[in-house]
């Protein structure tokens, strides 16, 4: 029964998100909707990714145009290994070259912006694990930044520059 009810809470909870979600999308239509909305220069995209952690706690993520600042924030991923001590961010970034990336880092979040032509890009990634920015490794190929970072346990605030290779 415990297992019904944790099913029934997770539904309630993505229940909430949607309406939250809907509100959002209701609200970013009608600030376009007047003589200039079929005149957008491209397609608008927004969407939402879920699922569960290992404790069984839901996670859901935002992703695609925020019309209001002008940017897309990017779908993306993440991979820890505590085994062999690394974490991995995978970043969807179509449409601009490693040249417009910019990528910075600290224990806990990984901050990235790029920007080309109507291309635009910007998002803060909290991160699934402490790590240490100065192990950074970045690289982009066919769309999609990789940045890998090995594991940390102390803590040392601060950002970190990152080069795109």
């Amino acid at each position: 029964m415990a297992d019904k009810r944790k099913i029934w809470d997770l539904m309630d909870e993505l229940d909430k998100y949607i309406e939250e979600m809907m509100k959002e999308i209701e609200s970013m239509v009608k600030s376009l909707y007047n003589e200039d909305f079929m005149k957008l220069p491209r397609d608008l995209f927004y969407g939402f990714s879920f699922k569960i952690d290992k404790d069984g706690k839901p996670i859901i993520r935002t992703f695609g145009d925020r019309l209001e600042e002008g940017y897309r924030e990017p779908l993306h991923d993440q991979v820890v290994d505590e085994a062999k001590g690394f974490l991995k961010v995978f970043i969807e970034l179509p449409g601009v070259e490693k040249e417009d990336i910019k990528i910075e880092a600290s224990e806990e979040f990984l901050y990235l912006q790029a920007e080309r032509e109507e291309k635009k890009y910007r998002t803060k990634i909290f991160l699934k694990a402490l790590v240490n920015p100065n192990t950074a490794k970045a690289s982009y190929k066919n769309g999609i930044l990789q940045v890998e970072f090995e594991l940390k346990e102390k803590t040392n605030k601060g950002s970190t520059p990152i080069r795109v290779e």
